[in-house]
Parts: C-alpha cells; sequence; structure tokens
C-alpha cells in the first residue's frame, strides 16, 4: 500500500512536448514582436514620406485664385469675400497719358536772334558810310558798283539770306538820316516780335485753320503770357509795321525784305521745363479708389476680362494674402490639402500593399516610384514658385503658368523603371496633388493625369533612350489636345488655345529629354539593368565588346 502511495515519474515523452510546446511559443512571441516592429518601421516611413509630398506640393503655397486671362471670358463669377479698396494704378497711368497730352509744351525765348541781325544791320550801315566816304567824289557808275560790292560783301559775311538789289533800292531811295530813322524803327518793332516769342509752326498748323498752344518761361523763370506768334505771323506783323513807317510802297518793299531776313524763331523748346510742367500736372490728378464690400462682384461670368478687371484681382488676392497672416502650418488651406492628400495616398498605400503582393520587386518599384514622385513634385514646385516670382504682377501669365509644369516626367521614368502599374499610379498622385494644388481644378487633374498616362504607355518595354523622347513628345501631345478641348470650352481665343498648344508640346519634349539624362542616374543608385542597357551592352560597336 505504501509504494502505490508515491506519485509516478513523468515520461519522457511528455517532458519534449511540453518542452516544444514552449519554445513554439517562444518562437511565436519572437515573429510576432518581428511583425509588429516591421508594421510600425513601415507605417513610420509611409507617414515621412506623405508628409514628405505634401510638404514639397503645398506648404507655403498661397491661394492662386480663378484662372482668368487679358481679353478671354470668364468662367465664374467672382465674389470679394470680404470688403477691401484700392487705388487704381491704370487709371492713373490713363489720367496721366491724358495729362501729357494736353499740357502744351514750355519754351524759351532767346535774344541771340535779334542781336546777331542787328549787329549785322550795324555793320551794313558801317560798310555803306565808308563806300560813301571814299567814292563819294567819283562818277554814279563806280559809286553804284562799289556799294554793290560792299553788300555783296555783307551777305556773304553775314549769311543773310535776302537779294542785294533790295539793299540797293533803299540805299538809293533814302539818304543817310531817313535810312538810320527807317532802321531804327524797324529794329524796334523787330524787337517786340522777339520779345513776344516766334515759334517754327508745324505742316499741320499751316495746313489748316489750328492753333498753336505753348508756354513761355521768361528769363526769371516765370509764367509769360501766351503771345507767342507764328513765323508767317510774325512776317505780317513787320510788314503792317514797316508799311506804317515808309513814306512809299518801294521803300515799304525794300526795308521789309531786308528785315524779313531777321526774322526767325527765338523760342527754344525746354525739355526740363516741360518735364517739370506735366509733373506738376499730374501731381493734380485725384487718386481713383475703388471700394468693394463683402458679397460684391469682382468679376462677372463671361465677361472679357481686362486690364481693370486684372488689376483688380491682383490687388484683392494681395489684400487677402495681408489680411491671412495665417501660420505656416495651421491655416485653413493648408490643413484642408493635408486632409485630402492623406485621403488619396493612405488610399493608394493600402491598395499598392494588398493588391500588388505579387508584384516583381514590389518593395524596388515602390521605392523607385517614391524617388521619382518626390523629383518630379520638386520639380513642379521650383517652376511654380519661379513663375510667380518673374511674373508676379502679371495675372495673365500667372494663369497660363500650370501649363508649363512637366507633368509626365516621373510617370515616364517610373515605366522605363519598373513597369506600367507602378507609374500610373505616380500619375495619378502627381495629378491630383497638382489638381489640388491648383484651387482643386478638375481640369489641371485630368490634364496632368491623361498627360502622365500617355507618357508611360509610350516609355513602357522600350529598347532605346531615343525612345524616352517620343514619349515625351506624346505626353505633350495629349496635354496639347486636351488644352484645346478645354479652351474651346471655355471660349478662349485661337491664340491663346494656339500658345498653350505650343507650351504642352515643348514641356513634353523637354520631359522626354530630361528623362533620358536621369534614366542612367536612377539605373546605377538602385541598381537596375533596363532593357535599354542590356541592349547596348550586346551592341557590337560597344567598346567593351570591340575589346574582345
Amino acid at each position: 500500500m505504501a509504494d502505490s502511495s508515491k506519485p509516478k515519474a513523468p515520461r519522457p515523452e511528455k517532458k519534449r512536448t511540453r518542452k516544444n510546446d514552449a519554445r513554439r511559443q517562444r518562437q511565436r512571441q519572437q515573429r510576432k514582436f518581428k511583425f509588429d516592429t516591421r508594421q510600425i518601421l513601415e507605417a513610420t516611413l509611409f507617414c515621412a514620406f506623405v508628409l514628405g509630398i505634401i510638404s514639397i506640393a503645398f506648404l507655403g503655397r498661397q491661394p492662386i485664385g480663378p484662372q482668368i486671362l487679358l481679353n478671354q471670358p470668364a468662367s465664374t463669377r467672382i465674389v470679394a469675400e470680404f470688403p477691401f479698396e484700392y487705388t487704381s494704378g491704370i487709371i492713373r497711368q490713363r489720367q496721366a497719358s491724358a495729362v501729357r497730352a494736353q499740357v502744351p509744351p514750355v519754351f524759351k525765348r532767346s535774344e541771340v536772334p535779334f542781336l546777331n541781325f542787328s549787329d549785322a544791320l550795324g555793320n551794313l550801315q558801317n560798310s555803306v558810310a565808308k563806300v560813301l566816304i571814299e567814292f563819294e567824289d567819283e562818277d554814279k557808275e563806280r559809286l553804284l558798283a562799289e556799294k554793290s560790292k560792299a553788300v555783296t560783301q555783307w551777305i556773304e559775311t553775314t549769311g543773310i539770306t535776302t537779294e542785294p538789289a533790295n539793299i540797293l533800292e533803299l540805299i538809293e531811295r533814302t539818304n543817310p538820316k531817313e535810312r538810320a530813322d527807317l532802321f531804327k524803327e524797324a529794329l524796334a518793332a523787330l524787337n517786340t516780335l522777339y520779345t513776344e516769342g516766334i515759334y517754327a509752326a508745324r505742316d499741320s498748323e499751316t495746313a489748316g485753320n489750328s492753333i498753336a498752344v505753348i508756354q513761355l518761361i521768361g528769363k526769371d523763370g516765370n509764367d509769360d503770357l501766351p503771345a507767342a506768334r507764328s513765323h508767317s505771323a510774325a512776317e505780317i506783323a513787320l510788314r503792317r509795321q514797316i508799311d506804317s513807317i515808309s513814306r512809299n510802297d518801294k521803300t515799304a518793299r525794300a526795308l521789309f525784305e531786308i528785315f524779313r531776313a531777321g526774322l526767325e524763331p527765338n523760342l527754344v523748346y525746354s525739355e526740363n521745363d516741360t518735364a517739370a510742367a506735366v509733373d506738376i500736372a499730374i501731381e493734380k490728378i485725384e487718386p481713383k479708389v475703388f471700394e468693394f464690400f463683402e458679397g460684391d462682384t469682382l468679376i462677372e461670368p463671361a465677361a472679357i476680362v481686362s486690364e481693370l478687371d486684372l488689376e483688380r484681382m491682383k490687388q484683392y488676392r494681395s489684400a487677402a494674402l495681408e489680411r491671412g497672416n495665417d501660420p505656416l502650418f495651421f491655416n485653413a488651406l493648408f490643413l484642408e490639402r493635408l486632409v485630402l492628400a492623406s485621403f488619396l495616398l493612405i488610399s493608394i498605400g493600402l491598395f499598392l500593399k494588398q493588391g500588388l503582393r505579387n508584384y516583381p520587386n514590389r518593395t524596388q518599384a515602390f521605392v523607385i516610384s517614391a524617388v521619382c514622385l518626390l523629383v518630379n513634385l520638386l520639380a513642379i514646385r521650383f517652376i511654380l514658385e519661379l513663375g510667380e516670382l518673374v511674373a508676379v504682377n502679371n495675372r495673365g501669365v500667372l494663369s497660363v503658368l500650370p501649363h508649363f509644369v512637366p507633368y509626365a516626367l516621373a510617370p515616364i521614368l517610373v515605366a522605363a523603371l519598373t513597369g506600367m502599374t507602378p507609374a500610373i499610379f505616380t500619375a495619378l498622385v502627381i495629378a491630383t496633388l497638382f489638381g489640388i494644388s491648383q484651387g482643386n481644378s478638375i481640369e489641371f487633374t485630368l490634364i496632368a493625369f491623361l498627360s502622365g498616362v500617355v507618357g508611360a504607355y509610350y516609355s513602357n518595354n522600350i529598347r532605346s533612350r531615343t525612345r524616352l523622347v517620343r514619349a515625351g513628345f506624346f505626353a505633350g501631345l495629349a496635354a496639347a489636345l486636351a488644352a484645346i478641348m478645354t479652351g474651346i470650352l471655355s471660349n478662349f481665343s485661337a491664340g491663346l488655345i494656339a500658345e498653350l498648344v505650343a507650351v504642352s508640346l515643348l514641356i513634353g519634349l523637354l520631359s522626354g529629354i530630361i528623362a533620358v539624362g536621369i534614366l542612367p542616374l536612377l539605373e546605377n543608385l538602385f541598381k537596375i539593368t533596363t532593357d535599354i542597357t542590356l541592349l547596348e551592352l550586346t551592341d557590337f560597336n560597344h567598346p567593351l565588346l570591340r575589346r574582345m
């Protein structure tokens, strides 16, 4: 009985079973820990990738507003969301142009013409007196010849354009005293005309009943009354004065022909004074101030956009930026874009993880797609920032700036390196993010996605690097066709549509050319040998094969 109460020793088989169960449990715990760690690492990397993409695409970006183009119909009604006012620079420029056209030119009087002619006339009287002294006792023919010689020499010396016969006739018809009196009174009349001012009339003024308006500035810089005459009017006034002092018509005629040669414009155009007069007139212009209240219409739908509309939208955008002062991260626009982009990227990430489980080299394909996506987004951000910096005051250029973006660069590279499926998802991400950045524009989303898919299609399974350029061309062609359709639906002019087509084709070709340069770098970075490289290595003209 005592022997039967002792416990039985465990069997060796049960001991081994318990040990194996414990070992398997430890292994399951270790695998679970590794699995949890790998999932956490993948989730962390994916979140970092999503934040990087969102930061590149949206961080610091401002709302661009609706697409409006000069001389093109507005697609939608634009309403002010807050009250603002601004002073129109365009209207001021127009008013300034009108003032410049209305302000008469400023002239200054010059006494040089009168003084020169007065000195020349004194020399003539001296020459005639000298001839009379030397040849007064000679016969009349000799005296007349000497007078004619002296007069001719005087004309050649002074350059006064008058006939010698006029001077000789006046000398013969008057004695020295009468001649001196006539010269004195005629000089006084000439001086009056020069004091009032003589200007050269344009052909348009002499052709019809037009009036020349000028401003006169005296020696002291003060404005004088506008009593100036044109050259033809001064000739008439001079003739009337000479007629009143001459004793007969022949004497008056001869005297007029002499003094007529001394009549020339003496008003000198002053560029500085004219500019000063224009500036003073412009300063007196009342500025045109536009005031808008919340809910007021800024641009009517289907209305042709004018320069004033572009200026109004520019001022409205500036007021919105000044009014916002939102922080860099926690502002309404960035948070909205963050949520939309996160939904998109998380959905695509889950699909790729489950739907492409059996895709060959899946991890490598994801990494390549991510790198190409980041490079393409950086290029897009750089182009947009540079364009906005250069064309900050040109609303028309800012409206067409999205067409200068290389949507298809990353899809072309991904298709050439990994295949068609990752390239399509890359095109989808780029198109959606770009559409969100352009004010949730479905138009730009579809254009970018179509261009990316076409570029990826023509880059798949290619065997020549030149085919990448062809793929870029077809991607640009797809964007150009989409631009034509959207331009027609938006009632754009034929000229603008042609410009968009040219830009789309050019950007497509540049995308293909850039892809040719980037592809070898990515091949070396990820240690990938594409069909293009294999065919190049099997070329019998390759240097390595020729050495063998």
